[in-house]
């Protein structure tokens, strides 16, 4: 098995220490609120517009995961 290893110089980079602890809460809210999204297009019933609204904010969310190499499958 493959093993990674994070050094950080505590106290100087502690933000970027936080960011990848973090790493693994934030992909998961990142994954959850486009799931929302999903789930508000399929079951909600509101005008066009909110729809439009919704799928250009879904689009936005996934251009910018996939332009960093971040996929959501």
């Amino acid at each position: 098995m493959a093993k990674g290893q994070l050094t950080f110089n505590l106290p100087e980079e502690n933000i970027e220490w936080e960011m990848a602890n973090k790493a693994g809460e934030m992909y998961s809210l990142l994954t959850n609120f486009d799931e929302e999204l999903r789930n508000h297009l399929r079951y909600a019933s509101h005008p066009e517009w909110h729809y439009e609204t919704v799928e250009d904010i879904r689009k936005i969310l996934t251009d910018a995961m996939l332009e960093r190499g971040i996929n959501f499958n």
